[in-house]
């Protein structure tokens, strides 16, 4: 988060590094780490549901067989 570069990083003039991330993610709650984790997989059921429902219903008609 911005906030951490700004408040803990800046004054000592350090750089956002692979283990800064992995701390932040890390004490992040758990409900924020699955949003994040699951980000594009929601993504794509919200489209995917989106497809289905805008499909349109074939009607069905009854069909009798006449040849008896």
């Amino acid at each position: 988060h911005h906030n951490v570069f700004l408040k803990e990083l800046l004054p000592i003039k350090s750089y956002v590094t692979k283990a800064v991330v992995i701390g932040y993610f890390n004490n992040l709650h758990p409900a924020k780490q699955m949003y994040v984790l699951n980000y594009d997989v929601r993504k794509n059921y919200i489209a995917k549901e989106k497809f289905d429902n805008s499909k349109p219903v074939e009607k069905v008609e009854n069909v009798t067989d006449k040849s008896q």
